[in-house]
């Protein structure tokens, strides 16, 4: 395609996302400078509004954005402050210009933790390789470290032998602990070349791969799926009332329907939009909504979902000319296997019920400024540009001391988000590492204090 041609047809689509009220994280920064670029004034009234200001995860702030925020707020009339830590830089960008922010040489450092006691401070340490730091846990409660090896063979029974140490810790209370499995990579089973473990799909390959079908992300029905596994999961009500709002302002688009002062409805105006169509427009959807969705089985039932269709579509008459088939095909049914909402290890893929004890599975990165009772990390595969590497396979000889070999590229990307991994836990921390890997470690580990679980049977003499 000629670049004239292509660059039009891009246009054609940015203007298509941005009239469906989409946008990148880059087009709000820009339409911000827009918008003080247009409206000098702006500024002073920002910071006479807000006085001060915290900057929570500065670490992960970079580029426009960063020098945005600094225009605005670094300057006279303001208190401008940054929390953040270098070790867990998670989304990094070699290319912002300027970099991601650093604490200078005037900064407070926070080396202490109240989350964990010394023994995950321990290992935290030694995995502070942006910026060397000593942490200090000061946990009331002592933390049980656990190494489990596998092999191919065994790999299967990785979550389920840590669930087996979180039973034992914690007993009959288990049941209220949140616990979890994070993987640096959890959405990419791993089938070609020599095996190792790619992701945590091989680890539990009931995990769900990015929810599902990319294809059928946005149609009306899995987003109201969402919505009623996350209900019955007994998520806050806030949560899945976005879910519902998402699903509903996709319809609303669809109609041609717009904002207040001719703006795109998105999920955070829908019920306003809604309201000054018709005051007691919301009132019925969200009646329907519970009524079939949260309380009924339409989205899982092709039937009660058309019926479903035949009282909601109703309420957004008259269809646009010609969006017939656009409409039809955004509220078509997907067929998924019914959850069974009795059931939390069908209801949801993303976790696994272990007698009382329930085991969370996900992201390192969904885990990122939680704090947790306890958590598992099992090793997988991490890219950065065209390199790769296994995480654990990479980070544990300098964790465990054997050997202080600084890392770059993707064994810093692989070291974060171990970090990251490894901080999160009060009182359990388990890695899960190939036994194949293990020879120099077992060990180092042994001698400070780790209980090394062996789940590859012995050869018989």
């Amino acid at each position: 395609m000629p670049i004239r041609l292509a660059g039009k047809a891009l246009a054609q689509l940015k203007a298509s996302i941005v009239k469906s009220g989409l946008y990148r994280y880059a087009d709000m920064t820009a339409l911000a400078w827009r918008a003080l670029s247009e409206n000098p004034a702006l500024v002073e009234r920002l910071r006479d509004r807000f006085p001060l200001i915290i900057l929570d995860e500065a670490q992960d702030t970079h580029g426009e954005q960063l020098r945005l925020l600094e225009h605005v707020f670094k300057q006279d009339g303001a208190a401008f402050q940054r929390l953040g830590d270098s070790n867990q830089t998670l989304y990094e960008d070699d290319g912002a210009a300027p970099a991601y922010w650093t604490p200078g040489p005037g900064c407070i450092p926070l080396d202490t933790s109240r989350r964990f006691g010394a023994e995950i401070a321990g290992i935290a340490s030694r995995l502070t390789t942006r910026q060397a730091q000593t942490i200090v846990g000061l946990g009331i409660r002592p933390a049980t470290r656990v190494l489990l090896l596998f092999d191919e063979g065994t790999i299967g029974r990785v979550l389920g032998a840590f669930a087996e140490e979180a039973r034992a810790l914690w007993g009959d209370d288990c049941d209220a602990r949140d616990v979890w499995a994070v993987a640096s990579r959890h959405n990419l089973p791993g089938k070609k070349g020599a095996w190792q473990p790619k992701s945590l799909v091989d680890y539990h390959p009931a995990y769900p791969s990015e929810g599902g079908s990319r294809g059928k992300t946005n149609l009306l029905c899995r987003q109201l799926q969402k919505a009623a596994i996350h209900h019955a999961a007994g998520r806050p009500p806030a949560e899945v009332g976005e879910m519902l709002a998402v699903g509903i302002s996709g319809l609303a688009r669809a109609h041609g329907w717009k904002a207040a002062n001719d703006r795109p409805i998105t999920a955070h105006n829908i019920w306003a939009a809604l309201a000054h169509r018709d005051l007691a427009l919301p009132r019925a959807i969200r009646r329907l909504l519970r009524d079939n969705v949260l309380a009924g089985d339409a989205v899982w039932d092709e039937a009660a979902w058309l019926t479903f269709l035949k009282q909601l579509l109703p309420l957004f008459s008259p269809c646009p000319q010609g969006a017939d088939a656009e409409i039809a095909d955004l509220c078509s049914f997907v067929a998924e296997q019914k959850a069974d909402l009795a059931d939390l290890e069908r209801r949801s893929t993303k976790q696994v019920q272990f007698g009382e004890l329930k085991l969370r599975l996900g992201s390192i990165h969904s885990v990122k400024g939680k704090t947790v009772d306890g958590i598992l990390v099992v090793e997988s595969q991490i890219w950065k540009g065209s390199e790769h590497c296994i995480d654990l396979t990479t980070v544990l000889p300098r964790a465990f001391g054997v050997t202080d070999q600084p890392f770059k590229g993707v064994e810093l990307t692989a070291a974060t988000n171990v970090f990251v991994g490894v901080t999160r836990p009060r009182e359990l921390l388990g890695l899960a590492l190939r036994k194949s890997e293990a020879t120099q470690l077992v060990g180092p580990a042994t001698d400070q204090g780790w209980k090394i679980i062996d789940l590859v049977p012995q050869p018989v003499l």
